[in-house]
Formats: C-alpha cells, sequence, structure tokens
C-alpha cells in the first residue's frame, strides 16, 4: 500500500448556493492536516470519521495510490512507496518509476480531488485503484439509485446516493440531503467499497494502462447538495458528459408485441423428464427411443401452434427462454447457451441436452430437433433466445453434482460469442440477457459488436438503456416503466415488459402510455392464455 498525503493548512469554506437547491443553513466546512481530511461537514451533517486503534500501514482517511509496474519481459512488481512533498492544496509523490501530483481544491458544495501520474519509467503502469476518503454517513447510508446491485458497480460518471435526516441525543438535526461522486476528467471506475469500520471508502480505478513517457489526468468530486435536487438539477454537467460518452445506438423499429415461451420448468422433475420439458410432464419419456421420438414430434407440434398464435397476436417474434431445458433449481435453471470451445478458446458448438440434438426427420431434412423447432418459429416472424454472460461449470463438493454459474474476467465477449452463435446458427436477433450486471460499457460493448440485435438485459442503470432495453416485470417486481433518469437521458428508451393477468387492469393506463412512448409487451406463446394474450392484443390495437 502506497500512502500519499493530502495538504497541510486547514481550509474552511461558505458556500451560498450549489447545484441542485439551497444548501441547508450553515456551510461547507473542510479540515485537514498532514495525515489528510479530518473534519467534513456540509451544513448541519457532518461527515466525520473516528480512527480506529488498529495498526495499519497507512493513514486512515489519507489518498492511496497501488500499482503495479509491467516490465517489457512480462514481469511485474507492485510499485514501490513514494518521496512526498507537501506543496500548497496537495502534495507531490515521486517514485522510481514517476511522480503523482494531488491537489485537492473545494468550491460551491464541492470537493475535487485532482491526481495527475506522470510514468517516466521504461515500464507500463498499472493503477489498481486511488482511494481518496472514506466517509461515515449521518443516520445510515441510503445507496445509489443509478446502482442495481449496490456497492461496487461502475456508472460511466457518477454514483449518486442520500443521507436520511437524523436527530443525535444531545445534538443538533442534520438535514437530509444528497450526495454524488462524480468522474469529472479521465475514464475509469468509480466505487463506493464495502463499509469499514462505520466509513466507506469512496476509490477510483483507471481503465487503461500508462505507458513509458505517458502521463494522466484524473479529476474526481464529491458533490453535496439538498434532499429534494433532482439528478438533471444536481449534477447536469457529469449527466451530459455520461449522455456524450454513452450516446442512445439501439436501432430497432418493430415495437409489435413478443412472445415467450418457457420449453421447461425447474423444481422436482419425474425420473424420466430430468429436464422438465413441457412444465414437468410425468408422461414425457427422454430416457428410450420411442420415449424421445414422441418427444421430438410433441416440440414439433408446439412449435407450430406458436408460430400461429404469434401470427394472430401480430407478433414480431417469440424469444425461447431455456432450450437447454431446467435441470437444476433456480437459480441456475436458466442455463443461457453454454457454449463449448476447443483448447484455443474457439467455439465449437452449444451445450445442449443430447434429446435437443437428435437428428430427426421433418419436411423431407433430417437435422437436430432444435434446429427444427427454429425452422418453424421462422416463418411466423424473428427468432429470439435466453443468454447469459456467465457459465455453468459442474461442482464435485456437492451432492448430488450440481452446477453453478461463473462470470468470465470478459463478459461481453462472452454474450458476444453466445449472440455469433444463436445468429449463426438459428438466426436469432432477440436476446433476454438473464443474470447480467448493470454495466452500462460492458453492454455497449455488445451492443456495438451486434448492432442489428436487440438487447433485453433483466437488471438496467439509466446508462444501460442507451444500449439495450429493460426488461420491466409488472407481474412479479411492479415494473412498467424504464428507469426515470435513464428516461430523462434518453427520451426514446424503451423496456420489454412482462406485462401480468393479475394486475393487468390496475397497470392498463400505464401500460398504453408506454406503448405510445415505444416499449413492447410481453405475451406468453407457449400456450393459448387468454387471461394475458386478450387484454395485451386489445391493448396493442387501442394504442396504435
Amino acid at each position: 500500500m502506497i500512502t500519499m498525503n493530502r495538504f497541510e493548512s486547514a481550509l474552511t469554506l461558505g458556500v451560498a448556493m450549489t447545484l441542485g437547491g439551497a444548501l441547508p443553513a450553515g456551510a461547507q466546512e473542510i479540515t485537514a492536516s498532514p495525515s489528510g481530511i479530518q473534519t467534513l461537514r456540509y451544513g448541519e451533517t457532518a461527515f466525520n470519521w473516528i480512527r480506529p486503534k488498529v495498526k495499519s500501514t497507512s493513514v486512515y482517511g489519507d489518498v492511496t495510490l497501488r500499482a503495479t509496474l509491467t516490465r517489457g519481459d512480462g514481469s511485474s512488481s507492485d510499485s514501490e512507496a513514494p518521496k512526498r512533498t507537501a506543496v500548497e492544496g496537495g502534495n507531490d509523490a515521486t517514485y522510481k518509476w514517476g511522480t503523482v501530483r494531488t491537489r485537492v481544491s473545494t468550491t460551491m458544495g464541492r470537493v475535487t480531488w485532482r491526481v495527475r501520474v506522470e510514468n517516466t519509467s521504461n515500464d507500463t503502469l498499472s493503477i489498481k485503484e486511488v482511494r481518496l476518503i472514506e466517509l461515515m454517513f449521518p443516520g445510515g447510508y441510503q445507496g445509489f439509485t443509478n446502482n442495481a446491485n449496490g456497492d461496487g458497480v461502475d456508472s460511466p460518471a457518477f454514483l449518486l446516493g442520500a443521507w436520511p435526516e437524523t436527530t443525535q441525543e444531545g445534538g443538533p438535526t442534520q438535514k437530509a440531503g444528497k450526495i454524488a461522486f462524480v468522474l469529472e476528467q479521465g475514464t475509469g471506475k468509480l466505487v463506493i467499497g464495502t463499509r469499514y469500520y462505520g466509513a466507506f471508502p469512496l476509490k477510483f480505478i483507471p481503465t487503461s494502462a500508462i505507458e513509458p513517457g505517458e502521463s494522466r489526468l484524473y479529476s474526481v468530486s464529491l458533490r453535496f447538495g439538498a434532499a429534494d435536487a433532482t439528478p438533471i438539477q444536481f449534477i447536469p454537467d457529469a449527466l451530459q458528459r455520461a449522455r456524450q460518452s454513452q450516446p442512445f445506438i439501439i436501432k430497432w423499429a418493430d415495437r409489435r408485441p413478443l412472445g415467450r415461451w418457457f420449453l421447461a420448468s425447474s423444481g422436482k422433475h419425474p425420473a424420466t423428464n430430468v429436464r422438465g420439458w413441457f412444465n414437468n410432464d410425468a408422461k414425457t419419456d427422454i430416457t428410450t427411443e420411442a420415449g424421445r421420438a414422441a418427444f421430438a414430434q410433441r416440440m414439433l407440434t408446439t412449435a407450430g401452434e406458436i408460430a400461429k398464435r404469434n401470427t394472430a397476436m401480430n407478433g414480431q417474434g417469440v424469444v425461447l427462454w431455456d432450450v437447454e431445458g431446467q435441470q437444476f433449481g433456480h437459480p441456475i435453471s436458466y442455463l443461457g447457451l453454454p457454449l463449448i470451445r476447443d483448447l484455443d478458446g474457439k467455439v465449437k458448438s452449444a451445450s445442449l441436452p443430447p434429446e435437443m440434438e437428435e437428428p430427426v426427420l421433418y419436411g423431407g431434412t433430417t437435422k437436430p430437433l432444435i434446429d427444427h423447432v427454429f425452422d418453424i418459429l421462422r416463418m411466423s416472424g424473428k427468432l429470439g433466445i435466453c443468454i447469459r454472460p456467465t457459465n455453468a461449470l459442474t461442482s464435485a463438493f456437492s451432492k448430488p453434482i450440481f452446477p453453478s454459474h461463473y462470470l468470465e474476467a470478459d463478459w461481453a465477449q462472452t454474450l458476444i460469442d453466445k449472440i455469433s452463435y444463436a445468429k449463426a446458427r438459428w438466426g436469432c436477433s432477440i436476446f433476454y440477457i438473464d443474470s447480467n450486471l448493470p454495466d452500462a460499457s460492458q453492454l455497449r460493448k455488445v451492443a456495438m459488436a451486434h448492432p442489428d440485435v436487440l438487447l433485453i438485459p433483466e437488471w438496467s442503470s439509466p446508462f444501460t438503456q442507451a444500449s439495450g432495453a429493460s426488461y420491466r416485470s409488472a407481474e412479479n417486481l411492479g415494473q412498467i416503466e424504464p428507469l426515470s433518469l435513464g428516461r430523462q437521458l434518453y427520451p426514446q428508451s424503451f423496456g420489454v415488459i412482462a406485462a401480468g393477468a393479475k394486475n393487468f387492469a390496475n397497470n392498463r393506463v400505464r401500460l398504453a402510455a408506454e406503448l405510445r412512448k415505444g416499449s413492447i409487451l410481453f405475451y406468453n406463446a407457449w400456450f393459448d392464455d387468454k387471461s394475458i394474450n386478450v387484454p395485451v392484443k386489445s391493448l396493442y390495437d387501442e394504442a396504435h
């Protein structure tokens, strides 16, 4: 761990106004010493911490930088401790490989760190993280509104959080407010780390290495605002920069309904139907030749019925959720098209169950059953499939052997490969992405590699709405509209909504409004579900 001091002089700043509304009574106050910022107060709300009485190689509250040098021969080493020199408003830290110059300034309800890294060595410098400050949130930490998975997930330009009103015994009432962690300049990931001794470390992780002779400037700020400030009011410049770096790129004109087909079910399976085909049908037998022949005929017949249903619904196509079946329980159930690779990492085939790959004679042609199924569905519209950014591994540590999902380091490439396979083999153009991270940069990478497909990520952030149509679950989660901040940033963004029969009538007005804004409704294609398909068709007829 490499420790860098901030500045030595105490600093108090009174602020009359800020972005996003009036300040609470009082002023923003920051005091510092050679061991870093000691107090940080916004109005009547203090974000102070108490240094724990534990041994540590770094000063609690100090800016710290961790880096690795990679030499020309491929070997690497962690960067050594620097020689630090205090300067006005910050410090210079000198290493054998170069210099890190840190300056801290305050203005308009904002604290800004400017960190310039200069690599004067002959080695490549990779910065693992820059930890700027550790905050205590009064009354609790309320998370980030643009971040579906909580701490540790990055955003293109900012993380936005809040704190509640708090009354401390014997002290003043601390008003609620907003806080934003903003990337002002440079490229990288913003992270709110895991709580430690009651404080949350705010970190910045650059996205690219610094080559010999190069320098990089990173500017990160902490902003404070009133509790009723909207993101557009509070951080308009950060939103604009983010929107410019993540422009809307979806090109999908067809907004007709989409059918979805669940081929199987999880849960306890009959002995002859271990992958739960046809809702765990006990009569389905994939263990004998005669049983597999009957299974194939039923699968082909069902595909024909679905194609007719999609035509009657004026649907644009059908998405198949589980072409692998559901041999394992939730959340492993949807395998999401696992791929088989050769020793060079090239895709050889998909890992599908043998009953789906078994050659079947149909329409005068012999080919794998799953290929016939897609051929039949293609007659009524587009084709879709469920994929995951993970791959499944079997574990020998559980009985019986049970798979688990692991996330590839470059999971965007995993999705790109799965889409390439499904496009080449079946002509799929619609992809529901199960259990994704709401990482806008990764989703954008997938969308740019396949600009002719529709991506439907299960989990969204405002910026994923520039690359994919957000999945919304009215039936289970009460979701209808895309995230409001994403809609403000990208008025043309839209969702794909599982409407739900139980609450369709109560949601009808909102659903109709979303259809007029370009969102798409799912209907149930695998059986004649009049409880949802009839109102979906009626709503489309009215809205259009």
